[in-house]
């Protein structure tokens, strides 16, 4: 299947997107989204995502939208955080995804849910994005009680058993 990502117009966008990069940190073609997402991509290095690029797709002049059904908006955001770097959002009016070497795939997933969770407000679900993703933390302390308590459990029946089951003289 030969999808708009694998496409060469989608190859001549990438180069497009990833030039616009180059100098500043969000892709759009709506002025007024632009002027309200500016103050949180600004932030996001300050709560822990150093080199943040967002692209809203939100026009048939960044991408072909109306054929988002056959877009595999991943890969499109794979190929433009390769040439960048950093974390690379595309957010597309029913979609986002994230590519990311900075940030664990679970970070990334809960992030991307919560951006979708006001699909109407572009500048909430950001601001959304970014606390989720910055404050993902794994459960070590409670993977660590577990063993623990797995280990203890594994060592008392064990002792139990040998008690129970060893020869008596």
């Amino acid at each position: 299947m030969n999808t708009p990502a694998n496409s060469q117009a989608a190859k001549e966008t990438v180069d497009k997107v990833v030039s616009q990069l180059r100098t500043d940190n969000i892709v759009t073609t709506n002025p007024k989204l632009r002027e309200a997402v500016q103050p949180i991509v600004d932030d996001a290095a300050n709560r822990g995502v150093p080199n943040f690029n967002i692209i809203y797709l939100d026009s048939e002049n960044i991408y072909p939208v109306g054929k988002q059904e056959d877009t595999d908006i991943f890969s499109f955001a794979r190929q433009v955080a390769d040439q960048v770097g950093g974390t690379t959002v595309v957010r597309t009016p029913g979609n986002v995804a994230t590519a990311s070497e900075d940030f664990p795939r679970a970070a990334i997933t809960r992030a991307d849910y919560a951006m979708m969770d006001t699909p109407r407000d572009y500048p909430a679900g950001l601001d959304s994005y970014l606390h989720e993703l910055t404050s993902y933390t794994v459960p070590w302390t409670i993977y660590s009680l577990i063993a623990g308590a797995i280990i203890v459990a594994l060592f008392v029946g064990l002792t139990l058993h040998w008690i129970r089951t060893r020869p008596t003289t």
